[in-house]
């Protein structure tokens, strides 16, 4: 995943002093803009989240830039190995901590006195993306053309439905009384996918410039320069602080870039792979089987024994055929009836073989 953002914090057309503040990837962002991309490859600690300070007399001012240097140090200082429920009771003990060390500040003099801030933003820890919330900074998702907001307004407008009641009064941030913070896990809840743009916005946007209108100014190609334009053209009665989110999921996610120049090349030719050689035919994989002595007997017409033995080599895989052509040349052919009688042929056997 690639995260790609711009963040523009702007003083707006009326008031004296910026009491917003952005908090990008560690970078502290007032009276200023800045853009940049984030490979999410080795899922780093990113973080982008909006305060609205409040209290006047730069009280605002201070609460805001105090609670994000608090968190980013929390975010940076967090153990490895937590559960996503481990983590989310983490951000709520480090909120409370942080609300006690506002108030703390808010006692210390008159110009700090009742100050306090929003926190809206969104931060990501191991696999998961998380959404916090305190106060009426808001989160946006534009997915498929369509914006909707994932955050809910802690105002009292969005308590009571009561659309009459001044936009920006509130009933939760930090440094108020009974602070509480909402912790989403979007990863489960409400998981990003390829092409969403996430917004994340001070009131100084979304009280100048309706949902439909940034709707628009969205899929039209506008980013944060657009958006803040037009909250100034709107009038700008407050600051405008935007950070703007486009999500990149690659169909093979986590898999890292390679260019022409860091591709590593092969120092030798791979192998030519070789076709297997033929198997050998029929023929070449029969071993000739050996063959037997031939023994030839040759008995004379007046009965006297007489034996020669001879050994003979026949072309292989051949069968002497049974006829006089494969007895050796000087034997004479046999008759058509029998020479001896029955004993004299048992006398040569017997001799043979050396029976007496």
């Amino acid at each position: 995943m690639k995260i790609r953002y711009e963040v523009i914090s702007d003083v707006g057309r009326t008031r004296a002093n910026n009491e917003d503040m952005a908090l990008v990837m560690g970078e502290l962002v007032r009276d200023s803009s800045v853009s940049s991309m984030v490979p999410m490859k080795t899922r780093p600690r990113f973080s982008a989240l909006v305060a609205d300070g409040m209290g006047g007399y730069g009280g605002g001012e201070v609460a805001s830039e105090m609670v994000l240097k608090s968190f980013d140090a929390f975010l940076d200082a967090l153990a490895p190995d937590l559960t996503a429920r481990g983590l989310i009771t983490a951000v709520k003990e480090w909120f409370q901590t942080v609300q006690t060390e506002v108030r703390d500040k808010a006692a210390t003099s008159a110009e700090l006195a009742n100050m306090g801030t929003t926190l809206t933003g969104i931060f990501t820890y191991g696999p998961w993306e998380f959404m916090l919330n305190a106060g009426d900074s808001r989160v946006y998702r534009l997915r498929y053309e369509t914006l909707r907001q994932l955050s809910t307004d802690h105002s009292e407008r969005e308590r009571t439905g009561d659309m009459s009641l001044p936009a920006n009064l509130i009933y939760n941030a930090v440094g108020v009384a009974g602070a509480f913070v909402d912790v989403t896990n979007l990863s489960t809840d409400l998981p990003l996918i390829d092409g969403d743009a996430l917004l994340i916005c001070s009131d100084g946007l979304c009280d100048m410039i309706s949902d439909a209108e940034i709707e628009s100014i969205l899929n039209s190609g506008g980013g944060a320069r657009r958006l803040v334009d037009a909250a100034l053209e709107a009038g700008g009665a407050d600051n405008c602080t935007v950070i703007l989110l486009r999500i990149s999921i690659p169909e093979h996610d986590e898999v890292p870039e390679e260019t022409a120049e860091n591709t590593p090349q092969p120092t030798e030719p791979p192998a030519t792979l070789q076709a297997p050689e033929e198997p050998a035919s029929l023929s070449d994989q029969i071993k000739p089987l050996p063959l037997p002595k031939i023994i030839v007997f040759n008995i004379d017409e007046d009965d006297n024994e007489h034996e020669e033995t001879s050994e003979v080599k026949l072309p292989e895989f051949e069968i002497p055929a049974e006829n006089t052509e494969s007895l050796p040349p000087d034997t004479p052919p046999a008759s058509d009836g029998p020479k001896s009688t029955g004993s004299s042929l048992r006398d040569a056997l017997r001799s043979l073989f050396g029976k007496k």
